[in-house]
């Protein structure tokens, strides 16, 4: 069965370096994107990031993969974590969860 897992991480470097990890080690993932929120030029850019798999069935669709700007009034708007979702098959859970959390992710739900 295929499923979805989420995770929170306190910034981007640790979420990417998960997210290389998970590429690397677990046999059957599907999708990786990471989310996150940038400023530039005093408007909030929310990116969505996919990282593509080895064997990934699902089409890749750079409309969902690009950032957004809104606008900023207030600085706390910005979420500091950053989210990923990865999409797997459920045999793969626990390895992919034991790699979140090493790598500093929390918040994990499957």
């Amino acid at each position: 069965m295929i499923i979805k897992i989420t995770a929170r991480f306190s910034d981007t470097e640790s979420a990417e370096f998960t997210l290389g990890r998970l590429s690397e080690t677990v046999k059957t993932v599907y999708e990786l994107r990471l989310y996150y929120d940038t400023e530039h030029d005093g408007n909030g850019l929310a990116n969505n990031i996919f990282y593509s798999a080895k064997n990934s069935f699902l089409p890749y669709r750079s409309r969902e993969s690009v950032s957004f700007p809104f606008e900023l009034d207030r600085e706390d708007k910005l979420y500091s974590e950053c989210f990923v979702s990865v999409v797997c098959d459920s045999d793969d859970v626990e390895q992919i969860r034991s790699i979140v959390y090493n790598g500093g992710g929390f918040d994990v739900d499957v």
